[in-house]
């Protein structure tokens, strides 16, 4: 995992893809947050979703088209998950 992290740094859009992937799976959480998966909470499991989805946008940024579906994926489920808590207040009707 160190490797891809260096070669995504320097710019593998392949190292980027994999990385963000490990990321996105348990695999990476494990290697992160130890053998047991850490505690769990929702800050360690944001701040590792935020970090697969930096990952992902910059292998999109290289017109992966995968990661370009992964980018949106991620932005619904932001959108979702504010919308249904209250934080972001829309009116679907005046965008029609």
């Amino acid at each position: 995992m160190v490797g891809w992290f260096v070669a995504g740094e320097m710019g593998s859009e392949a190292a980027q893809n994999n990385l963000a992937y490990l990321l996105d799976r348990s695999t990476g959480r494990k290697v992160l947050l130890g053998k047991d998966g850490g505690d769990g909470t929702v800050a360690e499991k944001g701040r590792i979703n935020e970090m697969a989805m930096r990952w992902w946008i910059r292998s999109a940024a290289q017109d992966n088209v995968d990661a370009m579906v992964k980018v949106g994926d991620y932005y619904c489920e932001f959108y979702i998950h504010f919308s249904r808590s209250g934080l972001i207040m829309v009116n679907v009707q005046e965008r029609s």
